[in-house]
């Protein structure tokens, strides 16, 4: 499961997030530390980010999945 219209997405160094959103009919949602959300079409996620993962300008982009523990170890966080 992954939350619906946002992908993640890595840009090469020197690379426009506006560009490159632009470019595969994305926006900027927001930026983090090495990654930044883009909203995308809702049901066109993985198609987006597989578009976005073949861009020359893009070191990585996939939907943003949801993560879900499988275990706890009994350890506080």
């Amino acid at each position: 499961a992954f939350v619906p219209g946002e992908v993640l997405v890595g840009l090469k160094d020197g690379t426009s997030l506006d560009a490159v959103a632009a470019r595969h009919g994305a926006s900027r949602k927001d930026v983090q530390r090495g990654y930044a959300r883009l909203e995308v079409a809702r049901g066109s996620e993985r198609a987006i980010a597989a578009r976005l993962a073949a861009d020359p300008d893009v070191a990585f982009a996939e939907p943003n999945w949801l993560r879900q523990p499988d275990a706890i170890d009994g350890r506080l966080w």
